[in-house]
């Protein structure tokens, strides 16, 4: 069983959608698809399937920010099978809505519910979102870093290699939040 996210309820939908979205795929969106499963987490509209939330979570959904997670697995075919959209008798509406480029922060925070499960809500946390968007520039730990880099590669599965990875390997290093 995996451990339930946890939302500060007062954040903004795109936030709270990042946070789940990061602890059920463990990794943040990155493809067209990725993008769909977030507007869907985020603003509902889609079609329902309980199935593989109550595999991952054992539990039913709640909240109505879960029942949007449900609504994603559904409508997105976002976990490579076609089952989940054959099975959709009707066209869901959805409401046009104009999508939102992520700001710096929100990806990182999106990042840190990734690798916690929830939003930064003390220092250390913020810590971290500010490594993410602004990079560390204090005194290199390479014990740290080899830890951080554990940590990276078994959550995000590949090495880091832009100068954001790097910033991501550090602030999971030097927040204090992470390690």
């Amino acid at each position: 069983m995996t451990e339930e996210p946890v939302v500060e309820e007062e954040a903004s939908l795109e936030e709270q959608a990042l946070v789940y979205f990061g602890a059920f795929y463990a990794r943040m969106p990155s493809s067209g698809d990725d993008w769909s499963a977030l507007h869907c987490i985020a603003y509902g509209g889609c079609v329902e399937d309980v199935v593989i939330f109550g595999a991952k979570y054992a539990k039913m959904p709640s909240t109505e920010m879960e029942w949007n997670v449900i609504h994603t697995l559904a409508y997105t075919d976002f976990l490579g099978t076609s089952t989940a959209t054959e099975t959709v008798t009707e066209e869901p509406v959805v409401e046009e809505e104009a999508v939102t480029e992520l700001s710096a922060e929100q990806i990182a925070i999106g990042y840190y519910g990734t690798l916690t499960g929830a939003l930064p809500s003390d220092t250390a946390g913020w810590l971290f979102v500010d490594y993410v968007v602004n990079g560390y520039t204090g005194v290199v730990d390479a014990t740290l870093e080899a830890e951080a880099l554990g940590v990276f590669t078994s959550t995000f599965g590949y090495l880091p290699s832009t100068s954001s990875d790097w910033n991501l390997l550090k602030a999971i290093a030097y927040s204090g939040a992470i390690l």
